[in-house]
C-alpha cells in the first residue's frame, strides 16, 4: 500500500481496505474488519424494519410528512453506520520508503523505548508504534488506541501499571 487509490479488495492484517487510500476516511475507503459478517447482520436489521416502516406503514398515513422523516431517518442511520463500520480504526502501518538511514539497526526489546523515546517494537508485527498503541489480535495488526471491538478495553500496559501500584 503506497498511498494510491485502489480499486479491488486488499488485505491488512485480517481486515480488508475495499477501495479507496489506507489513510483516508469513509466515504473516501472502505475497510472492513473481521467481523464483517456482523457488519452484514446489522446493515439488515436496519434495512428491512425501514423498508417495512416505508412502505407499510408511513405510505398509509395521509401526511407526506411521516414518508419524508422516515426517509430521512432511514438514510441517516445508513450514513452513520456506514461512516463508523467502514473506517479505519487507527492502524500503525510500516513506513512504505525506508532508507538505509532511517532504519534503526540495534533490535528494540519488547517494552524497551526507541531513539526517539515515544515507540516501541511490536514483538508481533515488528512494527515500531507508539505507547498509546497495542496489538489486536482479532485483527492481526497494530491499532493506536485500542478501543475498536469493546469500549471498556485497557491496553496490557496500562492494566500491568495499574496492577503495579
Amino acid at each position: 500500500m503506497d498511498g494510491r487509490f485502489v480499486l479491488s479488495p486488499h488485505r491488512i492484517g485480517n481486515s480488508y481496505l475495499l477501495y479507496g487510500v489506507k489513510d483516508s476516511h469513509f466515504p473516501f475507503h472502505c475497510f472492513v474488519g473481521p467481523e464483517w459478517p456482523c457488519m452484514c447482520v446489522t446493515y439488515s436489521l436496519i434495512i428491512i424494519p425501514s423498508i417495512f416502516f416505508l412502505v407499510n406503514v408511513a405510505t398509509l398515513w395521509s401526511s407526506s410528512s411521516v414518508l419524508a422523516f422516515g426517509i430521512l431517518t432511514f438514510l441517516a442511520v445508513l450514513l452513520a453506520f456506514s461512516s463508523t463500520a467502514c473506517t479505519e480504526p487507527g492502524i500503525i502501518f510500516l513506513p512504505t520508503l525506508q532508507t538505509t538511514s532511517s532504519l534503526n539497526v540495534e533490535k528494540i526489546e519488547l517494552g524497551q523505548s526507541s531513539s526517539s523515546g515515544d515507540k516501541i517494537e511490536c514483538a508481533v508485527c515488528n512494527v515500531e508504534r507508539p505507547q498509546t498503541a497495542s496489538h489486536c489480535y482479532e485483527c492481526g495488526v497494530c491499532v493506536d488506541q485500542l478501543d475498536h471491538h469493546c469500549p471498556w478495553y485497557v491496553p496490557s500496559e496500562q492494566r500491568n501499571q495499574r496492577n503495579t501500584e
